[in-house]
């Protein structure tokens, strides 16, 4: 029964997710839930974490060479 419970609580967390970026997307965006619902999910989640390029980690090798003096 605990991994039972585990599940449901996942479950319950992944929709309370959903329900707080609806609610940050009209309160930032005018967007409304119906025009959310049709939509990918998790796509509007990674488009909305979406950094600029200046604001990515750098790829650590690149970083190393760079700061070696290296191309």
């Amino acid at each position: 029964m605990g991994r039972l419970n585990v599940l449901i609580h996942d479950l319950e967390d992944a929709q309370e997710d959903q329900n707080y970026f609806k609610q940050q997307m009209m309160a930032n965006s005018g967007v409304l839930p119906s025009q959310l619902d049709s939509e990918d999910y998790y796509e509007l989640i990674k488009i909305n974490q979406a950094k600029p390029k200046d604001k990515r980690a750098e790829d650590p090798m690149a970083m190393v060479n760079r700061l070696r003096g290296g191309n």
